[in-house]
């Protein structure tokens, strides 16, 4: 009886977190304080900013304009100019160096006056807002 009930645990356990990676990307919740201290820091940043483009572009190394508005459809009062603006070399597409620069300059910008660090859930609403691709 102990084994069955503990399988039992182990695959509703298990089926949850399979449930939850078949959700689309922009559906899935990633916490980006890696490491629990409340603060998502520039490092931290880096690091969600590179998940969240592969998940953008299903682990492409480019992101096509039709990827960004899915992934963030809250940015796209304007969204084709914010494209355009990531899009330095006017490709058509998001390179990860591209997306990459424009994060970083977007993050530098909006912890400028806290030390390069802003409170965890404070950084999930800035990312989902549309405030991290739109400054």
């Amino acid at each position: 009886m102990k084994i069955n009930r503990g399988l039992s645990a182990f695959t509703l356990f298990a089926g949850m977190g399979l449930a939850l990676t078949a959700l689309p990307a922009s559906a899935q919740q990633m916490s980006c304080d890696t490491n629990q201290d409340g603060m998502v820091d520039a490092t931290e940043a880096a690091t969600c900013d590179q998940q969240r483009f592969d998940q953008a572009t299903g682990g492409q190394e480019e992101m096509t304009e039709e990827q960004f508005g899915a992934a963030w459809p809250d940015a796209q009062e304007g969204g084709s100019d914010m494209f355009s603006q990531m899009d330095e070399d006017a490709s058509g597409s998001i390179s990860r160096d591209e997306w990459t620069s424009w994060r970083e300059q977007r993050f530098g910008g909006a912890t400028q006056g806290s030390g390069g660090a802003m409170p965890s859930a404070d950084y999930e609403a800035w990312e989902q807002s549309g405030s991290a691709t739109d400054q």
